[in-house]
């Protein structure tokens, strides 16, 4: 794609619902940044996308701070900032190194990847740090 098209890719997130897939990391670092040309807030981008798109549901205007702008995302973000201030940053790395590589692993040798089957699902299973392991017959039910 980024052959094709360089760092701005064409896409369609549904039949109809065109939408541009940023390729480049330092311009998708830009763009979020960009909060007054790229706003979260996805209010203007729904008033031309149909009710019954089937992408529509997890990317509609909410009352949180991933799909707020301004005053109103800060509003939202507050407590969230609070509660993660005591998080140790470098240990999250640590654990998420540890658990995500062999998983990644596994499928770059494929050179391929189902997501969910090989990477989503295993990762969740995991028990955070310090917790029990999940048995085999609960994630079998849970999964």
């Amino acid at each position: 794609m980024r052959a094709r098209y360089g760092a701005l890719a064409p896409v369609d997130l549904a039949p109809g619902v065109p939408a541009t897939l940023v390729l480049g990391y330092q311009l998708a670092v830009r763009i979020l940044h960009d909060v007054n040309r790229f706003p979260a807030d996805p209010s203007i981008w729904e008033l031309g996308v149909p009710a019954e798109c089937p992408v529509r549901p997890m990317m509609e205007s909410r009352p949180n701070a991933i799909r707020s702008a301004g005053a109103t995302h800060q509003r939202h973000r507050s407590p969230i900032t609070a509660a993660l201030s005591g998080v140790d940053l470098h240990r999250v790395h640590e654990i998420v190194e540890r658990r995500a590589g062999p998983l990644i692993d596994g499928f770059c040798v494929d050179g391929r990847c189902d997501v969910v089957s090989q990477y989503a699902r295993p990762i969740k299973a995991q028990p955070p740090a310090g917790a029990p392991a999940m048995s085999s017959t609960r994630h079998a039910r849970v999964y």
